[in-house]
């Protein structure tokens, strides 16, 4: 089978589904609009179809008028539409069998209308990571969300379940994929000592990192062990006024002996970064679906989420690490407290997170919901 996905970026974390399709025997693409700094194209060099110029200037336009908004070049996302040329090229060339559309957008709809004009025996579905499951009072079903409904696929999976009772007509779960890493008998936990603690997040006040540095102290303070390591992505001017926040905390609460911060690792200082690490943390606000705790989890690591993440119900609580309370510091500590103070605990989480990733979280399971969304069993 010929599978495309078209998406704003190509990034590290689709590896393992690339890399399921081609085991498989499959032939599979990525259609983008941008590139990372950090990305690794070692099992896929993306294609690049870029927005035209003349959203792009649009796009200037506005951030030029909002220039102190962080988010205002976030609106080529949604607004940005491609040059046709290149995707009908491509499309005519390649002609995959299967699209997976990235997001409600201009630039999706563009897609779709070209792939149903070239290739209309080709099977279409729409990717996002809103909930499943939604409360019903808050469904969008405003003009332009109809709208862009009518403009898309119906068939809508995301790996995102959500906690309410209403369904999204259409819609389907497929879970996130990670290649399972080291076993818990092929790493060591603290060593020297030490219970060694990731957090990984760009920097922007949405990740949480001031609350995480508070409650560390707090937890060093009862468990002196404990180091954190902070990654993050730190490139424009409004991440690296927020990283001097976050590096003035860090020296206000005397804890430069205990944190390190890393900037802008590729996969394989990230892969490093995983095997000494001993527990994840996650403390983001409003987080769509973090991949990272499932990495983590690969490695053998108990992860900790705060439920203002999409994903973290792919924890389990008592068996592969605790979710705490969004924003909520003592739910925090509890959680990072409870963990480690013990090394067997870490141990003992650290080896369901990893059986979790084997019996949920591969390439097959990933595979096996797509199918039955795509044949409609």
């Amino acid at each position: 089978m010929k599978v495309l996905y078209i998406c704003p970026r190509y990034h590290t974390n689709q590896i393992p589904v690339v890399r399921g399709w081609q085991e498989r025997g499959d032939e599979v693409a990525f259609l983008v609009r941008a590139r990372g700094p950090i990305e690794d194209y070692s099992e896929l060099e993306p294609v690049m179809a870029e927005y035209a110029p003349s959203a792009l200037f649009l796009v200037r336009v506005w951030c030029m008028l909002h220039p102190h908004d962080p988010a205002a070049p976030d609106l080529i996302l949604k607004v940005g539409y491609p040059k046709k040329k290149k995707i009908a090229d491509f499309l005519r060339s390649f002609r995959p069998e299967l699209v997976i559309l990235r997001e409600r957008s201009i630039y999706s709809i563009v897609c779709y209308r070209l792939i149903r004009r070239i290739l209309p025996e080709a099977r279409v579905l729409l990717y996002n990571q809103s909930p499943l499951r939604v409360v019903a009072d808050n469904t969008r079903t405003d003009a332009p969300h109809r709208l862009m409904d009518r403009l898309l696929p119906l068939p809508r999976i995301t790996p995102v379940r959500g906690t309410g009772s209403f369904t999204e007509r259409d819609s389907y779960f497929v879970p996130f994929v990670a290649i399972p890493q080291c076993a818990p008998d092929e790493r060591a936990y603290c060593e020297d000592g030490r219970v060694r603690i990731l957090s990984i997040g760009r920097f922007e006040e949405r990740k949480n990192h001031l609350l995480l540095l508070d409650v560390f102290a707090k937890l060093r303070a009862a468990c002196p062990a404990v180091v954190l390591t902070i990654v993050g992505e730190c490139k424009d001017s409004f991440q690296k006024e927020y990283l001097a926040r976050v590096e003035k905390r860090i020296e206000e609460l005397k804890l430069s002996e205990a944190v390190t911060v890393r900037l802008n690792l590729d996969r394989n200082a990230m892969d490093v970064v995983y095997r000494q690490t001993d527990l994840y943390v996650l403390p983001s606000t409003g987080e769509p679906a973090a991949v990272s705790i499932l990495e983590a989890m690969s490695y053998s690591i108990p992860a900790v989420s705060s439920d203002g993440n999409g994903t973290a119900d792919y924890i389990e609580p008592g068996v592969s690490g605790d979710i705490f309370h969004d924003r909520d510091a003592d739910d925090l500590y509890r959680a990072l407290e409870a963990i480690v103070r013990d090394k067997e605990t870490i141990i003992r989480l650290g080896a369901g997170a990893r059986r979790a990733i084997e019996e949920k979280y591969t390439f097959p399971r990933y595979y096996e919901a797509l199918m039955s969304v795509v044949t409609g069993r």
